[in-house]
């Protein structure tokens, strides 16, 4: 049996996909830009998109600029099969390979009642054309672990750890060092 995923559309948008069916990622699209879409991404961007008047300049296109970051309105909620299930954000590989754009935010939890954002920061010099019906974003369905927290305070780094490993407390590349 296998579990589904379901996505309302709320917006002119295409509609979640994989490209082909035992891809893991599945596609979201850049929605129509329609008054309601214009309204909506303003609202969410105004910090960011907007000219000296203060308006937003969207024609048939976004121009995301060079180390900006945008959030857009998917027109897509989603409820999934078992609250024990994330969608987690990844990079399109030619959308990051090639127009230098990748995700911000990441998760989106299975309790997540609101519209999906996407989140896309652009990592160039130069301005991206962000345009309708684009693919841009890929969610993976991933499994999700809910192990009990425990905190502990007063306590040496040799009484937490029950047994000392070779790797120890070195990180960022700190075993390529001997």
């Amino acid at each position: 049996m296998t579990d589904t995923i379901k996505f309302l559309k709320v917006r002119d948008v295409k509609s979640p996909s994989r490209a082909n069916e035992y891809d893991a990622g599945i596609d979201f699209y850049v929605p129509e830009f329609t008054k309601e879409f214009i309204k909506d991404l303003r609202a969410k961007n105004s910090y960011v998109l907007c000219n000296k008047d203060g308006d937003i300049q969207i024609t048939d296109n976004i121009q995301i600029n060079p180390h900006q970051k945008i959030l857009i309105p998917s027109g897509i909620y989603c409820q999934m099969a078992s609250p024990h299930r994330a969608l987690i954000a990844a990079n399109k590989s030619g959308v990051a390979s090639k127009l230098g754009l990748i995700f911000g935010a990441q998760v989106v939890d299975s309790s997540y009642q609101g519209e999906i954002h996407i989140n896309l920061i652009n990592t160039t010099d130069y301005p991206v054309i962000i345009t309708p019906g684009m693919k841009i974003i890929q969610f993976l369905e991933m499994p999700i672990y809910t192990s009990n927290i425990e905190i502990f305070e007063n306590m040496q780094l040799k009484e937490f750890y029950e047994k000392e490993t070779t790797r120890g407390p070195g990180g960022f590349g700190s075993t390529d060092h001997k």
